[in-house]
């Protein structure tokens, strides 16, 4: 299988970094980053275009429905995937709500992030 391509976008450089090191070390065969930003819209999408987004929580901790569909709106078939701090339900709801196709609670990125980023990309 090819490498999904991946926009990550997080406020916090140093969430970013780890998020990017961590995948990029132990899924480099599985997932490609396009581009890393700290907000949205970048000023050129990345090219080749992504096939999914990550979209980190940030320091506020709720999910923002206007950003994912401002991310629909210029990336409209692509999964947003959130990536909280905690595994709390009411993380994993809001980010639901909001229009993301997934939520992965950081401390289950390496065992539930890639599974279920292939599972959205094969399914557009």
């Amino acid at each position: 299988m090819r490498p999904i391509p991946v926009l990550f976008i997080d406020p916090s450089p140093p969430f970013r970094h780890l998020i990017v090191r961590l995948l990029e070390r132990y899924f480099a065969a599985d997932i490609t980053f396009v581009a890393e930003v700290d907000h949205w819209p970048p000023a050129v999408l990345p090219t080749p275009p992504p096939q999914a987004v990550l979209l980190g929580l940030g320091g506020a901790g709720l999910t923002d429905p206007r950003l994912i569909r401002s991310i629909h709106t210029l990336l409209p078939a692509v999964p947003v995937v959130v990536l909280g701090h905690l595994e709390e339900p009411a993380y994993r709801q809001a980010a639901l709500a909001a229009g993301a196709a997934g939520f992965v609670a950081k401390e289950a990125i390496s065992s539930e992030l890639i599974p279920l980023l292939r599972q959205l990309v094969t399914s557009i």
